[in-house]
């Protein structure tokens, strides 16, 4: 079973992005070091790895605005639950990676291509 965990707030804090979620956060859980991109929900899809499992963190575009100011401003970018907090390694550069193969490219859906030029760009 995929096991997901969606970001329901995002916000700067002493230099540092925060996006915050309902779902209760393993300790256990690592960084992935991986965006993937979910057009059919028109979202960025960070991974985070535990012993024997992947766990998707759901990035939908009502938090991107605060993402694109950890892209501008080279922010660290963090997760919580309110109790533990994981450093989400690498999501600027696989984001930076990700929005420069998205522009002018039909491939993930015109609706994923505009938002991504309108919020990200």
């Amino acid at each position: 079973m995929r096991q997901t965990i969606e970001v329901k707030q995002g916000i700067v804090e002493n230099g540092i992005v925060v996006l915050k979620t309902a779902h209760t956060i393993k300790e256990s859980l690592k960084a992935g070091e991986r965006v993937l991109v979910d057009s059919d929900n028109l979202a960025f899809v960070y991974i985070l790895e535990d012993e024997d499992a992947f766990i998707y963190v759901t990035l939908p575009n009502s938090v991107w605005p605060v993402l694109k100011q950890a892209l501008l401003e080279d922010l660290s970018v963090k997760l919580t639950d309110g109790k533990t907090v994981i450093q989400l390694d690498e999501l600027n550069e696989e984001m930076n990676y990700l929005i420069d193969n998205i522009k002018d490219n039909s491939n993930y859906g015109e609706e994923m291509e505009r938002l991504v030029e309108e919020l990200l760009s």
